[in-house]
This record gives structure tokens, C-alpha cells and sequence, in this order.
């Protein structure tokens, strides 16, 4: 898969994961389910798959890409926090979807 299609295709699940979040912080201010309840497990689990799926697209388990991609979107809050990284002692933020692309080239 082309290095574009990469970047698109985890923008495009990162979009899904914002709205899906959203959509949960709403239902939970409605009635106040637990992020656990059967309503949501399916959700989650949903979510999960597809994140295995871009894992393996991405370079499947030798290079860690479930771990960094699930850095990008839940700790560095998909580039908003602008954390940095250090790889081979070269620094860089990691702010878009190219940026956690330099990660692995």
C-alpha cells in the first residue's frame, strides 16, 4: 500500500474514533452508561478491529504500530499535545499522521 493511502486511510480511522468518542460523551451525559455496558462493547470492540486491521496494513506486530497508533490517538491526542519523539537520537514532534509515518521510515 502507497505511503498516501496509509496516511489517508488512518486519518480516515481517527475521524471515526473522534465521533465515535464524542457520540459516547453525549449518551453518557443522556443516561449515564458505563463505557463497559453491552450498548458500547460491540462499539469498542468494532473500533478494535479495525485498528488491528490498519496495524497489520501498516507493518503488522514486528514494529509495534498497534502500540504507536494507539499513542498518536489516545496520549498524544492525534498531534494536539505535539509530544516528541526520539528515534536513532534524532527528535521530532509528532503533530499529523505524516509525522507518525517518520516513526517507521
Amino acid at each position: 500500500m502507497k505511503r498516501e493511502d496509509l496516511i489517508k486511510a488512518v486519518e480516515e480511522f481517527i475521524v471515526h474514533v473522534k465521533a465515535t468518542d464524542e457520540t459516547y460523551r453525549e449518551f453518557y451525559k443522556l443516561v449515564a452508561s458505563p463505557p463497559d455496558c453491552k450498548f458500547w462493547e460491540g462499539i469498542w470492540k468494532a473500533l478494535e478491529s479495525h485498528m488491528e486491521l490498519l496495524e497489520k496494513l501498516l507493518g503488522g506486530n514486528e514494529e509495534n504500530w498497534l502500540d504507536w497508533l494507539e499513542w498518536y490517538i489516545y496520549e498524544n491526542r492525534c498531534g494536539e499535545n505535539e509530544y516528541t519523539v526520539t528515534i536513532s537520537g534524532v527528535e521530532k514532534k509528532i503533530c499529523t499522521v505524516e509525522d507518525l509515518m517518520w516513526v517507521f521510515e
